[in-house]
Order: C-alpha cells, then sequence, then structure tokens
C-alpha cells in the first residue's frame, strides 16, 4: 500500500477508487490507458497548471514595476507643473520685501562661467516663520544668483530686495535676478509625461488581461 502510493505520489497518477489522493495530479494516465467507468476524470491541463503560479509572480513583477513607472512620472510631472506656475505668478506681481542674506558664495564651472550667488531669509509683519528660497520638493535655504554688481552690493550690505506671493511666501525670488527660465521645468513635465502615460497605459491593459 505504502509503495503504491509512493508510485502514484512520483508520477502524479490519479488514484484508484479506495486508494489515498496522491498530492499531486498529472496526465500521465490520461497517456497510457483510458479511464474506467466511473474513475475520477484525470486533469489534461496539469502543466499549464503547475505553470501558473509562476505566470502570476511574473505578471506581479510587471504589474509593480509599472505602478513605480506610474508614480515616478506622475511626480516629476507634477514638480514641472508646480515650479513653472510658481514662476508665472511671481511674473505677474508679488509683493517686495527687504530679506536678510544669509551667505554668499562664488561658484565656477566650466560650461556657465562664474556666478554669483546668495541665500537669503526674511520675515513678515505678524508672522513668526522664517521664509527662504525654497522650491516644489520642499528644499529651504537654496542658493540663487544675482548680477555682480547687486551681488556685491548684498554681500556689503547684508541685505537683498525679495518679490514673494502674499499668498504663498515661500515662492519667492531676488527682484534683481529676472524671471527664471522656465526650460528646465517643463522639460520636468515633458519627461514625466512621457513616463507617466505609457506607463499607465501599460498598467492598465496587465490588469484588463489578469481578470
Amino acid at each position: 500500500m505504502a509503495l503504491g502510493l509512493l508510485v502514484h505520489g512520483i508520477l502524479g497518477c490519479a488514484p484508484e477508487p479506495g486508494e489515498m489522493p496522491s498530492p499531486t495530479l498529472a496526465c500521465w494516465r490520461s497517456r497510457t490507458h483510458r479511464p474506467r467507468t466511473g474513475e475520477p476524470a484525470i486533469c489534461e491541463n496539469a502543466a499549464v497548471t503547475a505553470a501558473h503560479p509562476g505566470s502570476r509572480t511574473s505578471s506581479f513583477g510587471v504589474l509593480l514595476g509599472l505602478r513605480i513607472g506610474v508614480l515616478i512620472g506622475g511626480a516629476i510631472t507634477y514638480l514641472g507643473v508646480v515650479e513653472t506656475e510658481a514662476e508665472l505668478r511671481l511674473r505677474g506681481g508679488g509683493d517686495i520685501v527687504e530679506a536678510d542674506v544669509v551667505d554668499t558664495r562664488v561658484m565656477t564651472a566650466r560650461g556657465s562661467g562664474t556666478t554669483y550667488e546668495v541665500r537669503y531669509a526674511f520675515t513678515l509683519p505678524g508672522a513668526a516663520e522664517t521664509y527662504s528660497l525654497s522650491d516644489a520638493t520642499g528644499r529651504e535655504g537654496l542658493w540663487t544668483a544675482l548680477p555682480r554688481g547687486d551681488w556685491d552690493t548684498a554681500r556689503a550690505s547684508r541685505k537683498v530686495a525679495v518679490r514673494y506671493l502674499p499668498e504663498d511666501p515661500w515662492v519667492s525670488r531676488p527682484v534683481n535676478s529676472g524671471a527664471a527660465p522656465l526650460g528646465d521645468p517643463i522639460a520636468g513635465i515633458v519627461l514625466g509625461l512621457l513616463i507617466w502615460v505609457p506607463s499607465l497605459i501599460l498598467f492598465v491593459r496587465v490588469l484588463r488581461s489578469r481578470s
């Protein structure tokens, strides 16, 4: 009896009437003889069933990768939109405040030459918070470039005129630094969409194929 069960377990055959069921079921018996009347039906798709868990794991990995692509593409697009909107709002107006110059530096790069940069901070009447130059990712106290003459004046006086949005004082830039170029945030929007749109489309298709 034990030997028979072992043989059935190795070959994956369907059990004979009265025998204990084997833990696996394959199609070996269906290739060797026809089932007798009343004999349990043999699974003809055992190989496919055995491979099914692997296909599920593979599709799960694909879904995970596409989900990450959707998140990354969406985040890049969002940051680009926020930066572009902030610069356009500053170009359209804002209030001016005299900020304290926290630090100064001179940066030299092979491609862009020499830039003269400052870090600034300011407070507003009735507000306890101290504001500085920030970006869409939440970084604060960032450096910004000034023309050489304005940089010299700011370094000597430790003051610099800053334009900010009253509804969001974290959106600011020095008055004399000029409008920030929109090329970088717009490029970010394009790059984010190139990642987000295909990832989202493929993600939906894989989900539908699994259902």
